[in-house]
């Protein structure tokens, strides 16, 4: 329910931001208000955006077509994470419903919920695990079971006595672990980890947003731009303005997609206050850098 009201939020606002500098100037005695709302919304809803000057240019309503790129930029978020941070919890719940029923005993698993955690050396990793109750068999048995199980599969086994515990890890660095569950007579935990790995942080997310809408926004101010420019330097100004808008776009795409995620949650927030950065230094250069006639 969370989510969807931050979808719902996210599209309307951009809608009405695009409604606010789409109307007549007889409306708004503000012009700009309106160029800001207008640039707001085609940031917002970029690089969907870019497309979206097409039917724009045909005369569909700007507010209808910010409306429609807002939601075909919910749909991208989507798809991005299923094939990219969030793909990690598939392939977690993969694994782990592999190993459920790799000894084909009979038990009732109950999840146990994921969990995110760090080793010693500040690497992080992703976990999910399951609490086997009413197991049929002794806990040195079961872990017999899988050791057999795990071996014929070709993982990498150690074992621990007390407490007593059987891990395994596969060639791309996954560990499934058996142990007995704590406080629970005769029950079981099944756990599986995801590879260990540093991931950036805010100043990476920033870094790799800022540093590149600046160099653009330098370039766009060296060019020599006044009324009569020589077409040349009109050209390349509005192509560094467009790349400076994708610039923030893809900024904050990421940023999207990443803030929902634990383990790059700080790279996510980063991201977004790049693209944030990359908003204002845009309407700055447009409102009052002498480039709003291009």
């Amino acid at each position: 329910m969370g989510r969807t009201r931050v979808i719902v939020a996210y599209v309307a606002v951009v809608t009405l931001l695009a409604t606010a500098g789409w109307l007549p100037v007889g409306f708004l005695h503000r012009p700009a208000v309106e160029t800001s709302g207008l640039i707001i919304a085609f940031v917002a809803t970029l690089p969907t955006s870019v497309l979206a000057l097409i039917p724009v240019a045909f005369g569909l309503p700007v507010p209808v077509v910010a409306c429609l790129t807002a939601i075909a930029n919910v749909l991208t978020v989507h798809g991005l994470r299923r094939v990219g941070p969030g793909r990690l919890d598939g392939l977690l719940q993969q694994r782990l419903a592999e190993a459920l029923t790799a000894t084909q005993v009979p038990v009732t698993p109950m999840a146990r919920g994921r969990r995110t955690g760090r080793t010693e050396a500040g690497r992080r990793f992703r976990e999910r695990s399951l609490l086997l109750r009413d197991v049929p068999m002794a806990f040195r048995d079961l872990a017999g079971l899988y050791r057999t199980s795990w071996q014929q599969a070709g993982l990498r086994l150690q074992e621990r006595e007390q407490p007593p515990a059987l891990r395994a890890s596969d060639a791309e660095g996954y560990v499934l672990q058996l142990e007995a569950a704590s406080g629970y007579f005769g029950d079981v935990v099944l756990q599986v980890s995801s590879p260990p790995r540093r991931y950036p942080g805010v100043p990476g997310g920033l870094a790799v947003s800022v540093i590149p809408a600046l160099l653009l926004a330098g370039g766009v101010l060296a060019l020599p731009l006044r009324p009569g420019s020589a077409t040349w330097a009109v050209v390349g100004a509005q192509v560094l303005l467009v790349a400076l808008e994708a610039t923030g776009g893809i900024a904050l795409l990421g940023g999207v997609v990443y803030v929902l995620w634990p383990l790059t949650r700080a790279l996510g927030i980063g991201l977004l206050g790049g693209a944030a950065t990359t908003g204002v230094l845009l309407l700055f250069m447009i409102n009052h850098a002498g480039v709003s006639y291009l």
